[in-house]
């Protein structure tokens, strides 16, 4: 991984006051995401011999659950319940290959979305696009974080990357998508479809943390739709800039000025404030301290 710069930011609507008063923010599933490539690498084929072995780890997977369920088969007794299945299933496979690919697509999809979060953090805190895209047209705010808080360090099980902690995302100058072929756990040809974009978007300067969403210290219901929040400690935070409309906002301005002073454990980002203001000549913005 390379090192991380200075500072990371995090691009945010206003509604999102509630991370500062509430201090947990959410890790998103990809499925989520604006972009529909994220996390869908090209599926390719295994060969004969690599769907065998895919095969083998599966079968043995459903026997031992059989066994410690009770319903106890000598092994010879299940392989060759299992054979016949499988010879189909491997026939059907190598002959309808777009079927296999969008089958594991979907449901590699359908794992992502169930067990992975992701904060998506930048580089840059100056880009007009990253305003428009993620603060709801600059009335929302940024926050500004220390890459080197021990937050952004927190090892878990490996999932092809470290959940917990910070990996740069990959702009590659090629329209090819990230290859993965379906060989059990092969972490190292699940890494780069966790951290490679399209160059499209390689003005976001993205780094993301990974982590799992069963880990999360709070659940919220949405509709249809799970939220998951992960505690954030305050002194991870090192600044706020606010977007050059929140102040056509009274009352979303007088949240956040609430939010940051009613809380003890947010007065290190007093006089760490700033407030976007339009560059009277350029397409530019220029960060004001904000008196608070």
């Amino acid at each position: 991984m390379s090192n991380p710069p200075k500072a990371l930011y995090k691009h945010v609507e206003p509604e999102r006051i509630d991370i500062l008063e509430n201090l947990k923010i959410r890790f998103t599933p990809p499925t989520s995401f604006n972009d529909p490539f994220d996390l869908s690498p090209a599926i390719v084929q295994p060969s004969e011999i690599e769907m065998k072995s895919l095969e083998r780890k599966v079968a043995d997977r459903i026997y031992w659950k059989l066994y410690f369920s009770g319903r106890v088969l000598s092994r010879k007794e299940f392989d060759k319940i299992l054979n016949g299945p499988q010879e189909k299933a491997r026939e059907f496979f190598r002959d309808n290959p777009d079927f296999f690919r969008e089958e594991f697509a979907r449901r590699q999809s359908d794992w992502f979305g169930k067990t992975m979060g992701i904060l998506c953090l930048s580089e840059t805190a100056n880009n007009l696009l990253m305003w428009s895209h993620y603060t709801d047209s600059h009335k929302g705010f940024i926050i500004e974080f220390d890459p080197r808080n021990p937050f952004f360090y927190k090892p878990d099980k490996p999932v092809g990357i470290h959940c917990g902690h910070l990996e740069q995302v990959e702009y590659p100058e090629t329209e090819n998508r990230p290859e993965f072929t379906p060989r059990g756990k092969d972490f190292h040809s699940m890494s780069s479809m966790f951290i490679t974009k399209s160059i499209h978007w390689n003005y976001e300067q993205e780094w993301r943390v990974f982590q799992l969403l069963e880990h999360s210290n709070q659940r919220l219901t949405l509709g249809q739709e799970t939220i998951h929040l992960f505690d954030l400690p305050p002194d991870c935070m090192t600044g706020i800039i606010v977007g050059c409309k929140m102040e056509e906002q009274p009352e979303t301005m007088k949240r956040f000025i609430r939010a940051i002073k009613s809380n003890p454990h947010l007065s290190h980002l007093i006089g760490k404030i700033c407030v976007a203001k339009k560059d009277s000549r350029k397409f530019s913005l220029n960060y004001v301290p904000l008196a608070i």
